[in-house]
């Protein structure tokens, strides 16, 4: 991912469930479901409240004693993911590929 969406948001149809200090996350159309550990329950958090690939990236800096690139790789990593995988879009963005609301 050369560059972060400006916006993010969790799909419609995705649901959360944490369990201890993990989080799940179900896609309750397709099925598609992830289990996040804490760093990537955290991540997925303050996606979700900031909608903000930018200012996570700060939210990390502040809670993890980690060099910046590291930081960087791991939210980069984690948000390809989340977004090929449908379970996260960007702002104005359609649904999943193939798949209309």
């Amino acid at each position: 991912m050369n560059r972060w969406p400006e916006s993010v948001r969790a799909h419609q149809d995705v649901v959360t469930q944490t369990v201890g200090e993990d989080l799940i996350l179900l896609n309750l159309k397709t099925g598609v479901y992830w289990g996040l550990n804490r760093s990537g329950a955290f991540i997925w958090e303050e996606l979700s409240r900031l909608h903000s690939p930018r200012q996570t990236l700060a939210s990390l800096r502040t809670r993890y004693a980690a060099d910046e690139s590291e930081l960087k790789s791991a939210l980069t990593q984690l948000l390809e993911q989340l977004l090929h995988s449908g379970l996260l879009i960007a702002d104005g963005a359609p649904g999943p590929k193939g798949r209309q609301r």
